[in-house]
């Protein structure tokens, strides 16, 4: 995984984030390699926006 890859954990979605290209990418549980744009967000707007703390990826 790349330094720059943060993971938001919603109640039925999971939200990585490429902090330097500041694009969202939503993983649904249903097909969770089927990655679909759905905003370009700073890491600040995505967390503000969830209003969940993220971290991460070792």
């Amino acid at each position: 995984m790349s330094p720059g890859l943060f993971v938001f954990v919603g109640v039925s979605e999971e939200i990585r984030c490429h902090v330097l290209q500041g694009i969202c990418c939503k993983f649904s549980n249903q097909m969770p390699w089927a990655k679909s744009p759905i905003e370009t967000l700073l890491v600040e707007s995505a967390s503000d926006r969830t209003g969940k703390r993220f971290s991460a990826l070792p």
